[in-house]
Formats: structure tokens, sequence, C-alpha cells
């Protein structure tokens, strides 16, 4: 190991040479040394696009203080074409070109020496902020052409200064020395040009064709180039396109979008007047005033002022975003002669000049269209949306990429931009124009002025104001004040916290004139409140002495749904009564000339007897009922079967006068519930009474019949007090003939007969335990 007085003192490691420890000798220290190829690689191979490397020729004239930029194509119909870049800026002295613009990456925009600190002007004069900083954009003359004579001459010098450049000689030999390739400089007396000052660059040998609409596409590209709403000098800084070849051609277009030659008119979208949404989002200059503006077809809908504690890296940020429908669309391409899409989307602006790619067609450097495909009719996509995102900042802030088409290096100002891009942009405006307005797009089945307006939204207005009022961050707020009414309408609790929301932003604004609004919205709540609550009570009072009234009326009604007392028409009633009268002697005429043919032919059973004379008996018992019905029935007795609810039809029938029940009393239950049935209405009447009549027959004094149904199933109890059904009877009940009574035997096995012909079943269940008389349950299916 070596001993430390080997080493070397501090003074020796100040020094240029260092220590060898392998073999503790001194030699020189080495240097880079810098390819010629050097040239290609941040000429052509950086800046890929001629349209970019105009326009970082542009921001070098704009960055020398230039007012005017002449870019001028000569003898493009020729073997030898040529560009011309001339300005009007400060121009360099011998000493600018030697120490600045011939030191390849050196940057006095970036070390802080561009400007002369004596020149009185830089004193009266805003000053601009340099919209390049990277000491590289003048190798753009590179990729234009391969040839460069520069002309530059300050401001009363009696001289201009000379540079010729071949850029070929750079790529003859990559094993040459950058500094050894040679370039041509001189002194003029005679000033080209007619340059009283600034630079021209005449760049020859182009790489690429001119065609006209090759120069025109560069045209539109200049028009977006600089941003003419942003501070910064922008709005004086004029760009001309000169073409001589053009000239004849441009005379024959009448619209002048489609013109070469004349001044560059920077675009603002909102100088097209369309009746769209958009909204502007804007962070002041010290970061800490985030405040954004919602307006719709030149109504405002809000405007919200909030402290920033979110993005601590931002200043003088703003945002402009446009919703396009479809009218929009149509007015843009009519407009301007190109498609929207086509056009661009949403560029974004540094210093006043744009950065690309951002905005281009097929670009998505902000991710708008990604994300719109999670979703695609819920958000808006790059095709839907215009606009402009403008950021002043010094070059230490949003560093452009080296390239010139590739963006910004990403950094935590650029993500911060785009959260502040989504969050107080695009999704406050979506909210609105896609959730709200539907798009701004007429209705379907109405012609263009069915389009959903503000004026047609208020209530979904006031809840996207209150939703964001929800913030502790809001410092002021701005909206159509007629608004507070619908909240004062809604009557709801919310209401209450709304409007405490809304005073804390007026005392915390200052803003007297909507506390005045919401002190006098509170009063219309608590009297419309109070009309509220004395309504309310009314319409309960109203209401129980309607329903009161009501239920009487229904019980009324389903009393007498089938047997409205006389409400039928005399003629009416005896029509009827005759109809049936015929129909059952029709039916006992031919049961009585079946049983005379049956004795004649001494042809005659008992059995045969009985039934037939049960048929007769239910005949008669049914013309009987009938008679009895046709000053009562509200149903038609022609028909001999009707379709309604039989549960409410037998519980009438047995509370009605018209049954015969002597001293008998009946307890009818019901349950109230319907149930729908095709029947025979008089059969159905003659069951009733033959049951009624066996109870009277066995001496009993009170019946009890309970009704209850369901949507399938309808089920009939009857029991009484008479006497005790005697068990040797049972078996036999419902046979033809069989009595215990000193009855005919007939009207139990008529009830059998009848149920069972509509579907039903009847069957004795025994004696009741309570009343101690025959129970009989009927069972009817839907």
């Amino acid at each position: 190991m070596l001993s430390h007085r080997f080493l070397p003192s501090k003074s020796d490691e100040r020094s240029r040479k260092f220590y060898n420890m392998a073999d503790n000798k001194i030699i020189p220290k080495n240097k880079f040394r810098i390819s010629s190829a050097l040239k290609t690689i941040i000429g052509r191979e950086l800046i890929i696009d001629e349209f970019v490397a105009v326009f970082e020729l542009v921001k070098n004239a704009f960055d020398a203080r230039a007012n005017n930029v002449e870019i001028r194509f000569e003898a493009l119909d020729t073997d030898t074409p040529r560009l011309i870049i001339k300005d009007d800026g400060k121009g360099m002295t011998s000493s600018d070109i030697e120490q600045k613009w011939l030191f390849v990456a050196y940057s006095a925009k970036r070390e802080g020496t561009e400007e002369n600190p004596a020149d009185y002007r830089n004193k009266i004069v805003p000053q601009r902020i340099f919209a390049g900083a990277k000491g590289i954009g003048r190798f753009s003359c590179d990729r234009l052409g391969s040839q460069l004579n520069l002309y530059t001459r300050v401001k009363s010098s009696a001289i201009c200064e000379y540079l010729k450049v071949n850029w070929n000689d750079f790529e003859e030999d990559s094993s040459k020395e950058f500094v050894d390739i040679p370039v041509l400089r001189s002194t003029l007396t005679t000033i080209p040009h007619n340059l009283s000052h600034g630079t021209v660059l005449e760049i020859s040998g182009l790489r690429e064709p001119w065609d006209r609409e090759r120069l025109k596409d560069l045209r539109n590209s200049l028009r977006k180039l600089i941003n003419p709403n942003q501070e910064n000098g922008v709005r004086d800084f004029i760009i001309k396109l000169i073409v001589p070849t053009e000239e004849d051609a441009d005379k024959n277009e009448q619209n002048e979008y489609d013109r070469v030659n004349g001044p560059i008119k920077n675009f603002l979208f909102e100088q097209l007047g369309l009746k769209t949404t958009q909204i502007h989002a804007k962070v002041d200059s010290k970061g800490e005033i985030i405040t954004t503006t919602l307006t719709d077809r030149g109504t405002l809908i809000y405007r919200i002022v909030e402290k920033n504690e979110k993005y601590e890296h931002l200043r003088n940020i703003e945002i402009h975003l446009f919703a396009l429908n479809r009218s929009a669309k149509f007015l843009f391409h009519k407009t301007m002669g190109v498609h929207n899409v086509a056009y661009g989307s949403v560029f974004l602006y540094k210093n006043g000049f744009r950065l690309h790619p951002i905005g281009d067609e097929g670009d998505d450097g902000l991710g708008i269209d990604r994300r719109k495909q999670q979703g695609f009719s819920r958000f808006l996509g790059t095709r839907d949306l215009s606009g402009r995102i403008e950021i002043l900042a010094n070059d230490e802030k949003f560093k452009e990429v080296s390239s010139r088409d590739g963006g910004f290096i990403d950094s935590p100002e650029w993500n911060e931009l785009l959260e502040l891009f989504y969050d107080y942009a695009l999704k406050r405006l979506e909210k609105y124009a896609i959730d709200t307005i539907k798009w701004g797009n007429p209705l379907k089945g109405t012609e263009e002025d069915g389009e959903l307006l503000p004026s047609d939204v208020k209530s979904q207005i006031l809840d996207i104001i209150n939703s964001l009022t929800r913030s502790d961050n809001i410092i002021a707020i701005d909206y159509d004040r007629d608004l507070l009414s619908i909240l004062a309408e809604r009557q709801s609790k919310s209401v209450t916290t709304a409007l405490t929301r809304f005073k804390q932003i007026a005392i915390r604004s200052s803003d007297e004139g909507l506390r005045r609004d919401i002190e006098r919205t509170e009063r219309q709540v608590k009297q419309l409140a109070d009309a509220k609550d004395q309504a309310e009570t009314e319409a309960q009072r109203a209401k129980q002495a309607k329903a009161l009234t009501a239920k009487q009326l229904e019980t009324e009604k389903r009393k007498n749904l089938f047997l409205l007392a006389s409400a039928r028409a005399p003629d009416d009633q005896r029509l009827a009564l005759e109809h049936w009268i015929k129909v059952s002697t029709q039916h006992m005429g031919g049961i009585i000339s079946d049983l005379m043919d049956a004795v004649k032919r001494d042809n005659i059973r008992k059995e045969q007897l009985l039934d037939s004379l049960s048929q007769l008996q239910r005949w008669i018992q049914q013309t009987i009922n009938a008679s009895r019905f046709a000053t009562h029935a509200d149903f038609n007795l022609k028909a001999n079967k009707i379709r309604k609810d039989l549960a409410r039809f037998v519980f009438e029938y047995l509370t009605s006068d018209i049954v015969v029940k002597g001293n008998l009393k009946l307890d009818v239950r019901y349950d109230q519930k319907e149930f729908i049935k095709l029947f025979p209405p008089m059969a159905v009447t003659v069951i009733m009474d033959n049951i009624i009549d066996n109870a009277r027959k066995a001496k009993a004094k009170h019946m009890k019949i309970d009704i209850n149904s369901t949507s399938t199933k309808l089920l009939i109890s009857m029991s009484n007090d008479g006497e005790s059904l005697p068990r040797s009877l049972v078996a036999s009940l419902f046979e033809l003939g069989i009595s215990g009574r000193g009855g005919s035997g007939i009207g139990l096995y008529s009830c059998q007969s009848i149920i069972n012909d509509m579907g039903g079943e009847i069957e004795f269940t025994g004696n009741d335990p309570e009343l101690g008389g025959a129970n009989f349950n009927i069972t009817l299916y839907s």
C-alpha cells in the first residue's frame, strides 16, 4: 500500500493532472473528442419534422426580440429553390456569432446573458420569456437544407456579419473533429435583403419538396404556432409567409384558409363565435388561487374561486376547453374548411408558443382518448374537444425534450398539470356537457331549437354547484342567482346544509350581494315550509274525511254489487224474468216428457225417477229465485252463467232479503277477497237455499257461515245449532232420496250435483263442536 506522502496534495488535485495509482506516474488529463457526426445527431436526426424546424427558427427570431418574421420560399419552380427566413430582431455582433451561435449547446438565454443590461430598452419594454433555451435550435437549418448563408446586423451598425455553412462538410468523415470542420465568416459592407437590423437565414439545397399542399399545411400549422391569448409579447409578433410562385393560384381561392401568401393570422377558437359549452380554469401567478368558469352558449353557469392547496408546482396556468356538439363541428368545418378532427384538439402552449405534437390529429399525449375507451358515452374524446393549455414559465419549469416533437420531460409540474387538466377542466366540463345537457345536441324528434338550454336544466345546474361548494377551499362563487329560488322550492333537509355552505362562502368572499340573496332565500324557505305544513295539515284532514266517505260508499257499493234494488228498468226486469221462465219451462217440460215416456213403456226405475224429480225441483227453485231476483239483480238474468266475483255473490245473497230463512239467524263472515270464476248464479242460490232449508228442518235458530278465498280457491263453511246428524246417515248423506227428517232426500243430492258441475266439492265435516249441528264445507276452484 502506498504511503500517504506519495498521494497528491490538495493543490495537486486542483491542477490539470491526476495521480495514476497503477504506476505512480503523473500524466496529462484526457479530454472528450467530438465527432463531426454530432451535427447530424442534433440536426436532422433530432428534429425529424421540417415544420418543427421552421418553428424553431421562428422561435429564435422571437427570442431575438423581433416583431416581424418573413418566411420566404423562392425559385420553387427551378432546380435551385431556397428558403429565406428574415427577422427584424436585435441581430448579432461578431462576438455573438463566435461566442454564442458557433458554441454548440450553449444558450445565453439559459445562462441569463442574452440581454444587455445597459440597454435602456430593457427597462421600458416588458421582457419576453424566451421560447427556447436549449442551444441547438439553430441546427434546424440542417433539417431544412444542406447550405446556409447567415446575414446578421445589429441596429445602427454600418456592417453586416456573414456566415456560410455547408452542412455536408460535417458528413464526409465522422472521424474528423467537429471543431475542425471550417465555416466561412466575413464582414459585409453591402447590406443584403435591406436588413436594417436582425438576421436573415438563406437555406438552399432544400431536403424536402415544397408543393402547394405542403405550403398550405405549413401555413395552417403556423397559425397554431403562436397563442395570441397569452401575454409575453406574442400579440405584436407577426409572421408572414411569402411564396411568389403561388400568388396566381391564391387569386383563385375564395377562402382565405386555402391561400398560401400573406400574414399568418393566429387562430383562437373563441373567434369562431360558435355556440358551445366551454370551461376556463386558471392558476394565478402565485399559485395560490384556482378560478374555474363554465359557460354554455354565452350564459354563465358558474364561476368558482378556490384555494390551491394541491398543486405546489403550478403557476400561471390557463386551460380553455370547448365541447363540440354536432352543430359546432359543422360550423367549424364550414368556417375553417377542415374538420375539427384533422385540425387538432387540445394544444399545449408555453410562453405563447406551441409545444408539438400535443393536440395533433392522432396524438393522445394527454390521454384523452385512452380514457374515453373506458366509457364511450360518459367521456369526451379528442373528436369532441377543442382548446388549449397555456403555460407561462421560465425554462426551469416544463422542460421540452430535445427532439422538439416529444412534449415535456416527465416532471412533478407536468404530472400536476395533467391532474389539473382532468380534475378542474375536463371532468367538470363532462359533468355539465354530457350528464346535464346531454352533449348539447337537439333532442330526438325535434328541430334544431329542441336542444337543451341552461334554462331547461336549472335544477341540475344547482345540483352541480351544490356539490362543488362542499369543498372548504371555496373562496368565492358566482352564478345565476335565480337558482336559489329553485333551492327554496325543494324543501328537503339538504337545503339548510346547502344554504349554510353558500353563506360561509359569502362571508369568506365578503360578497354582500350573495349574503343578501341567501338571507332572502332562507326567508322563502321558512315561508314555504310553513305554507307546506299548513297545506299538509289541511290535506290530511280532507284526506281523512274523503277516506271516511269513500269507505262508507264502498261499503254500500260492495253490499250491493250484485243486488242493487230497482237498479234495472221495469221493462228490463219483466223481459229478463220472462226469458228465465221460458228457459226453465223448456227444461222442466223436457224432463216431464222423458218421465211420461218411461212410464208408458213401464221402463222406469226408482233412481231414474228420483233423479228426474231432483232436476225438476232444482229448476223450480231456480225459477222461484229468479222471480225474486228480477227486481234486484244487477246482472243479466238471460245469461245462464256469468264470470264475476263468486265470493262476493254468495255474501250478498246470504245477507239480502231475497233468501228465505224464516226465524233462522245467519251470521255471515266474509274476508273481502276477490274470487273470479264462471258460475251459474241461480244454481248457486239453490245450493245456499237447500243447506239453509236443511238447517231450519233441524230446528236450528242460528247459522254461522264463513266465506274465505284466495286467488285459486274459495271455501264456504256452513254450520248451525240445530239437531245433530245421526251417524247412520253420514255415509249416504248425499245419495238421492236419503233423508233423516221426512224430506224428499233431493236437496243435498242437488247441491252435490251443482257443485260437481262447477268443478268443486262438498263434504260433511261432522257436527260443529261449538254449535252442535251439522257443518258443511264447500270448496270451489278458479
